[in-house]
């Protein structure tokens, strides 16, 4: 009796584990309420600049503060979406051309000051026209905002991801993990079934193996198709 029930909770949780799994994204369906082409540019009005995308990017919601910067609520752009994304530009426009929580990347025309404030993150790294920019000098961070005083080409800003739950959440919004997943549990699922349908044959500690067995396979191969390929673009 102890090893039949063994088995049934050993199933369960891996059944419990693929469905999570499955279903994870489906929990964190954001809904975007416009969709700006790159010909379309955000103005600011105490300073006569611009703001724009060079993709098309969906949003939540716009709101423009005292002319002064724009706060961007759920911003989807390069299949990534982030929460919040706030910019301020001065005597030089910006056009964001790669965006996701781990890395925010724009070009400036002209020269002039920019603020970013993206998700409460202070940045790991900051290139400024080429050059990696150093913290007190050529930007400053203050409450997740960063100011660049001088940038006149283009601005990269390294973000770490903060924790496990945004790291998975950044994969499940990611197209190439998805595609993974959808031939990793599959997979999983079938031997799970063959492994129940053969349980009366082993004893609880063969059917044990077999589990863990499954289970490993499974992140190696979430290790070698998608984290690998993520911290390379990461990197």
């Amino acid at each position: 009796m102890p090893s039949r029930t063994l088995r049934k909770f050993l199933f369960s949780g891996l059944i419990a584990l693929l469905t999570i799994s499955f279903f994870g994204s489906a929990f964190s369906v954001v809904n975007y309420a416009f969709s700006w082409g790159d010909d379309v540019k955000f103005r600011l009005s105490s300073y006569g600049t611009t703001i724009g995308f060079d993709d098309t990017a969906y949003l939540g919601l716009i709101t423009f503060v005292d002319g002064t910067h724009i706060s961007f609520t759920n911003v989807l752009l390069d299949n990534n979406n982030v929460d919040l994304l706030k910019l301020s530009t001065q005597t030089c426009n910006v056009t964001v051309t790669s965006l996701s929580d781990t890395r925010l990347v724009y070009s400036v025309t002209g020269s002039g000051t920019q603020t970013v404030y993206l998700e409460d993150k202070n940045p790991t790294s900051v290139v400024v026209d080429g050059s990696l920019a150093t913290n007190g000098i050529d930007y400053t961070v203050s409450g997740g905002t960063v100011t660049i005083p001088s940038a006149s080409s283009f601005v990269t800003l390294n973000y770490r991801t903060d924790n496990a739950v945004s790291a998975i959440a950044g994969l499940m919004g990611n197209a190439y993990a998805a595609v993974a997943l959808l031939v990793l549990i599959p997979i999983a699922v079938v031997a799970s079934l063959v492994l129940l349908a053969f349980r009366d044959q082993m004893d609880s500690q063969t059917l044990l193996v077999a589990l863990v067995g499954i289970i490993t396979l499974s992140v190696a191969l979430l290790i070698v198709l998608v984290i690998f390929p993520t911290l390379q673009t990461i990197a």
